[in-house]
């Protein structure tokens, strides 16, 4: 993993996020990809977990904080209001120079904090650790958003909600590829974009693939979307032709 990033095999793929209410593109989640010269394109799930494992997370997640916020710092031009989505491996909180290290990318690529949303992933519990209250409070103090991701799986539930100062819920996939169909999960997604709304909190919902998913998401009050029949992950430079796209038809 080392020599793939100093070889530049580690690339940033962009999945646009939607506005449900303005029927807009308001961001895009930051997600790594492996193209192994030899093997391939590498899955994140086969690099990502053992990264973690064995201490090369905090390299990775700088760099492509650096790599996502230095490719997409033109699109704040034309859309102030866009935001970035990084994931951040809940673990990472406990590392005291964490949001010095954080606000020196942000200044180097002349990234403003409040465009960024910090995805919390769900592979470690923030547990009691004295750091990571002190980490939360510095970055929100930034002015960075923080957003639980995959919510209702693993660690990041009930617990997550209550203890992160987050702006933002993520809902896993799981429970949205079969709402249609399934009551049970239709029950557990109206009654999370409830809960998170009482605490003023937007609701992201990801993974979705049909048409009738995304109405009835619109329907039960979610704020964005995000999912394979929207838009699937892209290079920054077909990420920029279909913000411009979108502008032409809104145009039309």
């Amino acid at each position: 993993l080392d020599a793939a990033i100093d070889a530049g095999d580690i690339w940033i793929a962009y999945q646009p996020q939607f506005d449900l209410k303005d029927d807009r593109i308001c961001g895009a989640e930051a997600l790594v990809r492996w193209q192994h010269p030899t093997r391939g394109a590498i899955s994140p799930e086969a690099f990502i977990l053992p990264a973690e494992a064995h201490n090369r997370i905090k390299r990775l997640t700088f760099y492509v904080l650096e790599q996502a916020t230095r490719a997409s710092r033109f699109i704040l031009d034309e859309r102030p209001d866009f935001r970035l989505g990084v994931n951040i491996s809940a673990g990472l909180f406990e590392l005291p120079e964490l949001p010095a290290e954080i606000a020196k990318v942000l200044s180097k690529v002349d990234f403003p904090a409040a465009n960024l949303t910090l995805e919390v992933t769900e592979s470690a519990s923030f547990g009691q650790h004295q750091m990571v209250a002190v980490n939360l409070s510095a970055i929100e103090a930034m002015g960075i958003q923080l957003s639980i991701d995959d919510y209702g799986t693993g660690n990041a539930t009930l617990e997550y909600m209550r203890s992160v100062p987050c702006q933002e819920v993520k809902i896993d996939r799981r429970f949205i590829v079969g709402l249609v169909k399934n009551q049970n999960d239709m029950l557990l997604v109206e009654s999370t974009i409830e809960l998170a709304h009482g605490m003023h909190r937007r609701v992201i919902a990801e993974g979705i693939e049909d048409p009738e998913t995304l109405e009835l998401l619109r329907s039960i009050g979610c704020d964005i979307a995000q999912g394979y029949y929207l838009a699937k992950p892209m290079r920054i430079e077909a990420m920029e032709s279909l913000l411009e796209a979108v502008t032409r038809i809104k145009a039309a």
